[in-house]
């Protein structure tokens, strides 16, 4: 497994990936995935796993993997999908990519229990007031398209979290969010009453999938009880339930070796892409492993290594016939912001550019480690950054106009451009003016940038802010809150 271009960036050659495919076969065959739940097992069975006598195991043969696969090739050729070949490999891609059309995409995310807090300085405990001025800057930035909550606050009451975010997001953010985050089967209810009352109909909830979960398979091959209960509450009320999207830690929950962990992710993957027909959601492929610093045990997310890993998922991902994903590059292992952070993003960034992948999702202010901490000025700073690649990336325009053939004649020779009407004209189109990046002469440049993205974090926040909702949306989901958090208490 080695980076490599041949007319395209890749991981694997054709073999290497032949071998994990075999080897994540076996696994599930010879192994299978722990399944603690009677009626999911069921359900698997239905759709062609096997339930081992005596066991809470489900294992999958190579065969129903494969008609698993094959149904998605040919589910993707009645789309009408373009299909590219990988080294003689047929793939499904929707569209072409070109540089032009390649997109930078700002991701909150995180739901970090952590703020790295820009008066202290230091690291602590995230609360509800933190999870609402994260939201208010998400908001003001323009590269974030859609809101994922940053803070999982811990100054609420136990059993309450995933209530208290979503209340907190439908209230205060004015775009769409991304569902998904459900800690307990007795927040699914509430969950999906708050998102009724924040789209106005359930409708709006399906056409915007504001509601669904994520059950997640917990490495090495097990789906927990919990997990399996939301899954099955989520399914009844007749919303997604996507399995899958392992995330193996090489040395921890996997093999030390990034061989052994892809094919224990794959197999995670495969497993996932087969539960979820299951529950009647099919996904593409999704998997994110990451690689342990020995030194600390924390996951690293921006280490060489797991981007390594990250191409690796992509290439198999078009091996099975999937577009490709994005898969959580353009994170920071920093646990503070400055160079670093700033460094390791932009990598992860461009990794993901040249593999062709777009749009690429930055993580916007998550820092490390193991992407736990939240930090506000880090937010503005990322999306600087966004702004920067994207400006890149939109590339220009060559016509007979921007040539100026003519108007370059007729300056001519040790002349200025700069009192032209031309000049004047195309000047913002053609120019990248940062609003936070730093171009003049200064002695603690990397400290003032800083401070900078602080002043600017403190003039966002003191802004009046207009109301997310109309008065009796807010009122009710706000309502909805109050009568689930009291039924925990």
């Amino acid at each position: 497994m080695k980076f490599r271009f041949d007319g395209e960036y890749h991981a694997l050659s054709v073999q290497e990936m032949e071998a994990i495919h075999a080897a994540s076969l076996r696994i599930l065959k010879e192994v299978g995935i722990w399944t603690p739940n009677k009626r999911v097992r069921g359900m698997i069975a239905d759709v062609g796993g096997t339930v081992r006598e005596g066991s809470e195991t489900v294992t999958f043969s190579a065969d129903v993997v494969e008609r698993h696969l094959e149904e998605r090739r040919e589910e993707a050729r009645r789309r009408g999908e373009r299909v590219t070949h990988y080294r003689g490999v047929a793939s499904t891609v929707s569209s072409e990519t070109t540089t032009e059309q390649h997109v930078i995409e700002g991701h909150v995310g995180g739901l970090c229990t952590m703020t790295w807090d820009m008066d202290a300085q230091r690291t602590r405990p995230a609360t509800r007031q933190d999870l609402k001025q994260g939201t208010i800057i998400a908001d003001h930035l323009e590269c974030v398209r859609r809101y994922t909550p940053m803070f999982t606050p811990s100054d609420v009451p136990e059993g309450t979290g995933d209530l208290h975010v979503w209340a907190m997001t439908f209230t205060t953010s004015k775009k769409d969010p991304t569902g998904g985050y459900i800690l307990r089967r007795e927040s699914v209810q509430p969950l999906l009453d708050m998102c009724i009352a924040y789209a106005g109909s359930e409708e709006e909830v399906r056409r915007k999938d504001l509601f669904h979960y994520l059950c997640f398979i917990s490495s090495p091959l097990r789906i927990v009880p919990d997990a399996l209960e939301i899954a099955l509450e989520v399914y009844d009320l007749g919303y997604p339930v996507y399995a899958g999207m392992p995330m193996v830690v090489a040395g921890a929950t996997g093999p030390q070796t990034l061989a052994g962990t892809l094919a224990l992710s794959n197999a995670e993957t495969l497993a996932g892409y087969v539960i979820s027909h299951a529950f009647n959601t099919p996904v593409e492929y999704g998997a994110a492993p990451v690689v342990m610093d020995a030194r600390t045990g924390c996951g690293c997310y921006a280490d060489p290594r797991r981007t390594l890993l990250i191409a690796a998922c992509m290439d198999l991902s078009r091996y099975y016939g999937f577009p490709m994903a994005g898969g959580h590059l353009a994170h920071t292992d920093a646990t503070a912001p400055g160079i670093q952070a700033a460094a390791e993003r932009v990598f992860g960034a461009m990794v993901n550019a040249i593999l062709g992948i777009s749009p690429t999702m930055m993580r916007i202010g998550i820092l490390g480690p193991s992407g736990q901490t939240g930090c506000l000025p880090q937010m503005l700073i990322d999306a600087e950054t966004c702004s920067m690649l994207n400006a890149f990336f939109r590339g220009t325009e060559v016509s007979e106009e921007r040539i100026a053939l003519d108007l370059i004649k007729r300056v001519g020779i040790g002349g200025s451009f700069l009192a032209e009407e031309h000049t004047a004209q195309h000047f913002r189109e053609e120019s990248w003016l940062p609003s936070l990046f730093l171009r003049e002469h200064m002695n603690d440049g990397g400290e003032r940038l800083l401070e900078r993205a602080k002043e600017q974090v403190r003039e966002i926040l003191a802004r009046s802010q207009e109301p997310a909702l109309p008065p009796d949306r807010e009122k009710e989901i706000n309502s909805i809150l109050s009568r689930a958090v009291a039924r925990v208490a």
